[in-house]
């Protein structure tokens, strides 16, 4: 009998070490791609985009509005979360451009989450580390407009 018990312990260890997520690996995939993002923020010169959001969130919020029903494509979420940022952490080209890099980040975790439970640990791994090192997810992340919001709600 206790040879029986014992094989249950070990079938019940493996089930517990499959449930429990990969907590390390994640985390550094994670760190690796916050550090793609903080890598050389500040050389970009600001774009009319950029300029444009920064502007928008400057104005008092009925202009702010006005302004942004002319700009139709982008959902006005990013600029009121930007204005609130702003006010807390002052007006500037690198403090609305960590707004970005702190979504485009999170969105790493978030993949790795999502996948895990659609498809398993091995392809979530693969998933948020292919998120992490990305070109384009990097670029977004640089910039103070939405796409790195989009990335992180969607």
């Amino acid at each position: 009998m206790p040879a029986l018990s014992l094989a249950g312990e070990r079938v019940h260890e493996a089930k517990r070490a499959r449930t429990v997520p990969l907590i390390f690996p994640v985390l550094a995939v994670t760190l690796a791609g916050l550090a793609l993002r903080l890598y050389k923020l500040n050389q970009e010169s600001v774009g009319f985009d950029e300029a444009f959001s920064m502007a928008a969130c400057a104005m008092p919020v009925p202009e702010m509005m006005r302004t942004l029903i002319q700009d139709f494509v982008h959902p006005p979420l990013h600029y009121f979360v930007l204005r609130g940022w702003m006010d807390i952490f002052g007006f500037g080209v690198l403090p609305a451009r960590m707004l970005s890099v702190i979504f485009g980040t999170l969105a790493i975790p978030l993949l790795y989450g999502l996948a895990n439970y659609l498809f398993g640990r091995s392809t979530a791994l693969f998933a948020a580390l292919l998120v992490a090192i990305s070109q384009l997810g990097i670029m977004f992340a640089q910039e103070a407009r939405p796409y790195a919001q989009f990335l992180f709600l969607s």
